[in-house]
């Protein structure tokens, strides 16, 4: 009976995986008893026989704290970090293939380039990640800012491999800063999402907060 088993399932998985199983099976096995063993021996400080070992498992306590703190300000910095990048790569300054007029627009050259490497093939390609840019409720201003600096930041989020790297050569044989191209992107992103929407697109100055 048992040998009537052990031929089902090697016979069905093959006799390297049940192997595998096994190995794994132990491995598990032995780190939970060592976890076990480690919980048991830094937790119950009341019953160790010497007063060094609890100052030791206090600093060693107290340096996992540390460490905990530390990782938490560093994610907070990185966050602090995301928000300038994205406040910085989505202000409407003159680019090379924009126009820092809102709402912003493509220049001459712009076109060229989105002509040249057939961009909205790129976003037709794309589009169901492209769309998805834009979460819940925002404003044409809102809407126009998220596109451009999501490009920006997280291209290959919502790209192909192949598109962004065409775009990448591209952008280094005419010796071109990527974020130009992205800049692009966003705003012919924005321009078929207000069509699609139905979104005029003279209601992006309308909701431009007044920075002063």
């Amino acid at each position: 009976m048992e040998q009537t088993v052990t031929d089902y399932f090697v016979g069905q998985f093959g006799a390297g995986t049940i192997v595998l199983v096994i190995i794994i099976g132990v491995i598990v096995c032995i780190v939970w008893r060592l976890a076990a063993w480690y919980t048991k021996r830094t937790l119950h400080t009341d019953n160790l026989p010497c007063e060094k070992h609890e100052e030791s498992i206090d600093k060693l306590t107290t340096s996992i704290n540390n460490v905990n703190v530390s990782l938490g300000k560093l994610e907070t910095g990185q966050e602090d970090i995301h928000k300038m990048i994205s406040m910085m790569a989505s202000s409407p300054s003159q680019g090379m293939f924009t126009q820092s007029h809102s709402p912003i627009s493509l220049t001459d050259i712009g076109k060229e380039i989105a002509s040249s490497l057939e961009l909205d093939n790129v976003l037709d390609k794309n589009w169901s990640k492209v769309e998805n840019i834009i979460e819940g409720e925002k404003n044409p201003y809102d809407i126009q800012m998220e596109f451009i600096s999501k490009f920006i930041i997280d291209s290959e989020k919502y790209l192909d491999d192949k598109s962004l790297d065409l775009i990448k050569k591209d952008a280094f044989m005419r010796g071109v800063p990527l974020i130009e191209y992205m800049r692009l992107l966003g705003v012919m992103a924005r321009d078929r999402y207000f069509i699609e929407h139905k979104i005029d697109i003279s209601e992006v100055d309308k909701n431009k907060p007044n920075i002063k």
